[in-house]
């Protein structure tokens, strides 16, 4: 496997030899990602019954240009010098056949050069070190606990741990090698329904979550004690009861609430969604035109206030310098409830140049692209973190002021329309609430909202000590509890 940690020349030779033809070819700027990674994959089923391991290595570059005032590009595999030019000069022409039909050129946010950059993902045990024995024995204890709980029928864990090392060239005079570690672990526990023994209902191990990181995320996770609440929780979940639809107050937890910041306002606050640019790949936004949200009515309570990072310690979207070479900062999103800023890249930060002018701030990118190998460079979510509640508020604390409500905890999932406006959040089973107390466990339920309708009827959010970090899809999101008043929920039987 070619490695540029250890001083690999071909990856330099690719990404050097990419930037210098491109330019040759016409390009007025150029840029490059060569991956060399490795993803390895081990499961356990029931009783230590190892699934087959998967592994992968892959060699992979894209090279991206800016030519006639169009953006190209093209990928490759074969490292060869011929390769390597044919790659660049293909993606040169589908730069100057874009061009015919774009009256804009491409303009990029300044960004300085960074000649000789190297940073690696800190980690305590190099997951690709760990003997697949003692991987497949730390998924098997944890299902081992599971399995001793009365009720529950099978259980399954997965680690899925990924290196990329990642060389970046462009024309500007970068060159940056980093090297990512990711671990993805996770787990199910099973049981069947109370008065039906051919459904079966499932919940996954709250404990597992994904990270940057190595081996050492899952030691920290407590498979045991993390299997067994889960399973515990499936059991008590086997519940035949239905709620009847209409208007509860919702509380959820801080994994629940990290899903929701990351599924709506995250999302909502993505630039190329905002301004139209992704509309025909990953949608539009309601927290549009910018020009009319950015200083204008809230999207949210005031108990709202959302920053993004890229440097948060574990976080899946952390790293030095992004995809185009950028050293992200951090910055806010949401300020006490009001839209204040987008995720921006080098093309889409100079669209805001009005608004960072107005605040006497530079025009540069946030760092938000993400894009390796056979993938160009898109605006992806940074990590994000939701502000806890200045007072020493717990999830009991919230559903104590609940007269009819359910509490959402941490098994489930939803997703929005294109424009992130009308959404909903679903689970197999959730709690409900009445007078201040839980009562019992409820099947297949959801909540079903209007974005700034939702996060407008917050009225209470847990305090510091109530927050925990969640991975969702591509980043890490912090959030603590919070209690929404009168939404709408439903079973998911009934729509």
């Amino acid at each position: 496997m070619l490695d540029p940690r250890e001083g690999d020349p071909v990856a330099r030779a690719v990404a050097l030899t990419a930037v210098q033809v491109a330019r040759d070819a016409g390009a007025t700027y150029a840029d490059v990602r060569v991956d060399a990674a490795i993803n390895q994959t081990v499961g356990v089923w029931d009783h230590a019954a190892p699934w087959p391991v998967m592994y992968s290595d892959d060699f992979l570059y894209g090279v991206r240009v800016i030519a006639n005032g169009q953006w190209g590009f093209a990928g490759g595999q074969d490292p060869s010098p011929d390769a390597v030019a044919r790659v660049a000069r293909r993606a040169v022409h589908q730069a100057t056949v874009d061009a015919a039909g774009r009256a804009s050129p491409v303009v990029l946010a300044p960004a300085p050069a960074v000649p000789d950059g190297t940073w690696e993902t800190p980690i305590e045990i190099d997951p690709f070190t760990v003997s697949i024995a003692d991987q497949q024995a730390a998924l098997a204890a944890g299902i081992d606990a599971a399995l001793k709980v009365k009720g529950v029928k099978a259980a399954s864990a997965t680690l899925d741990f990924s290196r990329v090392v990642r060389t970046f060239a462009s024309s500007e005079g970068s060159f940056i090698v980093q090297t990512l570690y990711r671990a993805y672990p996770g787990g199910g526990v099973h049981a069947v329904l109370a008065n039906d023994p051919r459904q079966w209902v499932g919940r996954q191990v709250a404990t597992l979550e994904p990270a940057g990181g190595g081996f050492e995320v899952v030691r920290a996770a407590g498979l045991a004690d993390g299997f067994a609440a889960a399973a515990h929780a499936v059991v008590a979940g086997a519940s035949p009861r239905r709620l009847d639809v209409g208007r509860y107050d919702v509380v959820v937890s801080a994994s629940v609430m990290a899903s929701l910041v990351g599924g709506t306002l995250g999302r909502a606050a993505s630039l190329d969604r905002a301004s139209g640019r992704d509309a025909s790949f990953g949608g539009t936004s309601f927290a549009a035109p910018p020009n009319t949200i950015l200083g204008g009515d809230p999207l949210a309570s005031h108990l709202v206030t959302i920053t993004a990072n890229r440097s948060m310690p574990r976080g899946l979207a952390t790293v030095r310098w992004d995809d185009e070479g950028v050293e992200p900062e951090e910055f806010p999103i949401i300020a006490a409830g009001n839209l204040v800023d987008y995720l921006t890249t080098r093309e889409s930060a100079p669209s805001l140049g009005w608004w960072y002018d107005k605040h006497g701030r530079p025009v540069r990118s946030h760092g938000c692209a993400m894009g390796g190998g056979l993938e160009t460079p898109m605006e992806g979510s940074p990590n994000l973190v939701m502000r806890p509640g200045s007072s020493a508020v717990s999830v009991d604390d919230l559903i104590r002021d609940v007269k009819k409500g359910v509490f959402f905890s941490d098994d489930g999932g939803g997703g929005t329309d294109v424009q992130v406006l009308n959404g909903r959040w679903s689970a197999t089973a959730a709690q409900e609430i009445r007078n201040g107390k839980l009562v019992g466990y409820v099947r297949d339920v959801a909540m079903e909202f209007r974005t700034p309708e939702l996060w407008k009827s917050l009225d209470a959010v847990g305090g510091a000590a109530s927050a925990e970090s969640c991975g969702c899809g591509v980043r890490t999101v912090r959030a603590v509890p919070g209690r929404f008043r009168q939404v709408r929920v439903t079973s998911m039987e009934s729509t």
